[in-house]
């Protein structure tokens, strides 16, 4: 048996279906969003909020009247400056929630010395590094992890292991 659109929301309109027409209003209104690219849902999950984009043209994230959360616009999470999207993508690509988010941070950002083990994070300049934990002190590459081939940490294409790949 086919029925139309109208005959559905009448047979639903019924008192006692009222929490079955409720979900359907609020599925129907979560497909239209994902369909156009200028709304984003609040990233509370508990929350119905939407957020259109155009208003908050100036802000990447938007703080819901509803619940207070604030959103990031461009990846539709919780607010998550200064990090970008895709480190927040790539945090939660790889990790659940068990473990420590200091643990997590290092583990994904950073690499060991190669002499002490101990974490260093690259976060700009050349491929030169310098481990300072407990004077440790050793100079190596970055790329490569090498302390033979420092003549190259300023340039990775002068790196032999860089050109062998």
């Amino acid at each position: 048996m086919k029925i139309g659109h109208s005959q559905f929301l009448t047979l639903l309109s019924d008192p006692q279906h009222v929490q079955i027409l409720n979900r359907y209003w609020k599925n129907l209104t979560k497909s239209y969003a994902a369909d156009d690219k200028s709304l984003r849902w609040c990233s509370n999950k508990k929350c119905d909020y939407m957020f259109a984009i155009n208003s908050y043209s100036q802000s990447t994230f938007a703080k819901c009247i509803d619940c207070s959360t604030e959103t990031c616009l461009m990846c539709n999470k919780e607010r998550h400056n200064p990090c970008s999207c895709f480190i927040v993508s790539r945090w939660s690509e790889n990790w659940s929630g068990d473990e420590d988010q200091s643990d997590k941070w290092i583990k994904l950002f950073t690499k060991p010395c190669p002499k002490c083990k101990t974490p260093i994070e690259k976060n700009g300049g050349c491929l030169y590094m310098k481990c300072t934990y407990n004077k440790c002190m050793y100079e190596f590459c970055y790329y490569c992890m090498s302390g033979e081939c420092l003549n190259h940490a300023f340039d990775k294409r002068q790196c032999t292991k860089f050109n062998k790949t």
